[in-house]
Formats: C-alpha cells, structure tokens, sequence
C-alpha cells in the first residue's frame, strides 16, 4: 500500500514514534507512506511532517519538522520477535538546556520481544547520532521489561520488572550534545506524570492480575532519577520544565510514583483503560 495524506503511526512500544492514545489529542502526521505486509514481516516507510491542532476547525498547522525512515517487524510467525528501524529527524523548533537550534538526528534501533509465553519479555535499544547547531550527537535509549504470569493460577497474577537508562547532556560546553530526543513517544510513565524519557533511568517493579479474562489490573512503583545532573528533565514533547533557566541542580533524584492500572480489552473496537497515580517528588523536584 501507498499511503498519501493525513495519518497516523505507532510503532513497536511507540518510544520513538506514536499515535500518543492517552492524551486529548493524538498526534497526526500529513505525508506518505509506503506498507507492505506479509506472512514472515511487515515493513513501513515513511516521510512526514507532525501536524498540531488547533482548536478550531479547519485551522490545523505544522511544526517546522519533518521525520523519515523505515521500520520492519520481522520473525511474525515466531515467538520471539525482532524488529529494526531507522528513524531520521529534521527540527528547528527543539531546546536542549533552553538553547535552541538546528537539529539533523539519526535513531537507529532494535527490539527483541516476546509478549505469547508465560514469560514475558521486551528489550529496546536505540543509538542517536547527527548534528545540532555545531554539536555532534551522541545518545542512547536502553529500555527493557520482564514479567512472568502464573497462568495456571486463579487471576493468573504476574510478576515484573522494568528498567531504563536514557542519556543526557555530560557536559555542557564540551562539542557533543548527548541528550536522548524521543521524537513523538507515548507518555512512557503513566498519564498522570508528564516526565519525557530524556535524561532519565528508572526502575519499576510491578505485579498485576487478570481477575476477568481480558482485563488486567497492575500495580507499579516507578523509581525516576537523572542520568545526568548537567541535563534538565524535560515533557514527552520535548519541553524542558526544570531547571529554571539560570539555575543549576546537583540532585538526581526525580521521585517516586505509585500507580494502579486497569485495563479492560472488551473487543476489537473497544477498551476501557483507566489510570490511577500518585507521586512523591524527589530532592530534584523539591530543591
């Protein structure tokens, strides 16, 4: 298929790229795409540009962005899966550290996950590299979960655990800009807590269990802190929150979220997801 005009595109665990379900707006793209899908895998190139609502109608605009590259899911037929993708960035509108500029970025990533077997496994990892302003990129996103399912058990509870470690800024007047740029990901912590995945590592237990079959109630602890103290923490839309500009902070800590999630998957055209949150605000967040 040939795809032309206004669309949508989530892929993989929607990281880097997502049709953003959770907040008011999802996040359309107006460009073409070409989609192929077979037995063994399924590839997608793309070339877009992000659309941004307005609150009329027939008013939509565009940001000065524009993404491309390809993403194949392969091994469909198998249990365990791999996937690879290329994904490239142009971007005048994004802020590292409230310095602004001309941005050419490069992902290349992959995923290696199983979500059919008892034991459930997701590992992604991506390497940045281009150019802004005069600055060399060099960033990194290493995300991984695992759980494991008594499925012979009432409830079928489960048991898991999830980790990350994605790059910030090292040092602030070297030649290299090491802050991760997740793109267009999904709200990666929960709803209720609008922490982007630049800059962050955290670690997050969980349990859940099934107590009707397709409805799946997890409970988590999300433990948030800086990779590096020379880089702010920032939204999933890439807007620097803290620190205030002419501050500096030498804490890590960000906090600690407790969250209750349920999630009802009633058919193919319905679902009814509910989130439930509350956060302890590290030293970071309070200094």
């Amino acid at each position: 298929k040939i795809r032309l005009g206004r669309q949508e595109f989530s892929f993989g665990n929607e990281l880097l790229i997502s049709s953003r379900e959770g907040p008011n707006n999802r996040q359309p793209f107006d460009g073409i795409s070409y989609i192929r899908n077979t037995a063994k895998y399924d590839v997608q190139f793309l070339l877009a540009t992000p659309v941004i609502i307005n609150p009329e109608v027939f008013d939509n605009s565009h940001t000065e962005e524009y993404l491309w590259g390809g993403y194949a899911a392969l091994n469909k037929n198998k249990n365990h899966k791999i996937d690879a993708y290329y994904l490239g960035l142009y971007s005048k509108r994004r802020a590292y550290n409230y310095i602004s500029g001309e941005q050419h970025r490069h992902t290349i990533g992959a995923r290696f996950w199983n979500h059919q077997s008892k034991i459930y496994y997701d590992v992604d990892a991506m390497y940045q590299t281009g150019r802004f302003n005069t600055e060399l990129i060099q960033a990194a996103n290493i995300t991984a979960e695992a759980r494991y399912v008594f499925k012979k058990s009432k409830w079928k509870p489960m048991l898991g655990l999830g980790l990350s470690y994605i790059t910030g800024d090292y040092h602030s007047n070297d030649s290299q800009l090491n802050t991760f740029d997740p793109y267009f990901p999904k709200p990666v912590y929960g709803l209720a807590a609008p922490q982007g995945p630049s800059n962050i590592a955290h670690i997050r237990p969980i349990i859940g269990i099934e107590p009707l079959d397709k409805m799946f109630v997890n409970f988590s602890w999300y433990y948030l802190s800086r990779t590096s103290n020379q880089d702010g923490t920032y939204t999933p839309g890439m807007s620097q929150v803290r620190p205030i500009p002419g501050t500096t902070s030498n804490k890590y800590k960000v906090g600690t979220k407790y969250s209750l999630d349920v999630f009802y998957f009633m058919n193919t055209h319905l679902t009814f997801i509910t989130f439930l949150s509350y956060v302890e605000p590290g030293e970071y967040i309070q200094e």
